[in-house]
C-alpha cells in the first residue's frame, strides 16, 4: 500500500484530467457534483476510523478544483462533509 494517496475532485472536469492514471489515486478523478458527496462522507468516516485507532497511514490528499462550485451544487451536506 502506498505511503500516499490522492483524491482529486473537479467539478467542472477540466482541472484534474491530466492527473487521470496516476498510481497515487485512491480513485479516478471525481467529475460530478452527485459522486463528490458520498466520496467525501467516506473520506470523513475514514477520517474518524484513522482517529479512533491511533492510525494516519496511508496519507490522504483531497485536492478540490472550483470549490465555490462544488459547495455551490452540493449545498448544506457538501459543506458540511468539506468541514468536518
Amino acid at each position: 500500500q502506498r505511503a500516499l494517496q490522492l483524491v482529486l475532485i473537479d467539478p467542472k472536469g477540466r482541472g484534474f484530467l491530466p492527473f487521470e492514471g496516476l498510481p497515487h489515486l485512491l480513485e479516478p478523478v471525481v467529475t460530478r457534483v452527485d459522486e463528490a458527496l458520498p466520496l467525501l462522507q467516506r473520506l470523513v468516516a475514514e477520517m474518524e476510523r484513522r482517529d479512533a485507532e491511533g492510525r494516519s497511514e496511508p496519507r490522504l490528499v483531497v485536492a478540490l478544483d472550483e470549490l465555490a462550485d462544488l459547495v455551490q451544487v452540493g449545498g448544506r451536506e457538501v459543506e458540511a462533509a468539506l468541514t468536518r
